[in-house]
């Protein structure tokens, strides 16, 4: 017998169901049933999980840093409560495919945060290395002049 005929089938869109829980309230039943059925429709667009980030080939990016050279920056001491946390951290990111071993003349610092919920959040510190980064200069329309261009739409 299969989950689902045995009733304990798991939820599909389990992981937008946060977002369907939380329409506003003050929709009507035909608004709540269009924007859930819009929701699941496009469920797959949604992060089921924190590796789950997704890929394309469709563009390749470059960082443009013109003649600078590569800014490299000393590890920082951490204390040692944090050492096996941030060792998780990378190496699960290694096993979802999220970073890979390199030798880059690059290095930005590990930054371990505090969420609210107690947790360390793993982050880098690129501050420096981004002030290398060559800036694209091209200007954005004007939110008025887009929303013109719907005409009431």
């Amino acid at each position: 017998m299969t989950a689902a005929a045995s009733g304990d089938a798991v939820d599909e869109f389990q992981h937008v169901r946060f977002l369907i829980d939380h329409l506003p309230e003050d929709l009507t039943a035909e608004q709540r049933a269009c924007a859930e059925d819009f929701i699941k429709k496009r469920s797959r667009m949604f992060s089921k999980s924190e590796f789950d980030i997704g890929r394309t080939d469709i563009l390749h990016h470059r960082v443009d840093t013109g003649n600078h050279v590569p800014h490299f920056e000393q590890l920082r001491r951490h204390p040692t409560t944090q050492l096996p946390v941030i060792d998780r951290h990378v190496e699960e990111m290694l096993q979802h495919d999220v970073i890979e071993p390199a030798a880059s003349p690059w290095c930005s610092i590990v930054v371990m945060v505090h969420k609210h919920d107690g947790t360390m959040r793993f982050c880098l510190d690129c501050s420096k290395t981004n002030q290398l980064i060559k800036k694209d200069k091209f200007l954005l329309p004007r939110i008025d002049t887009c929303l013109d261009t719907l005409n009431g739409c």
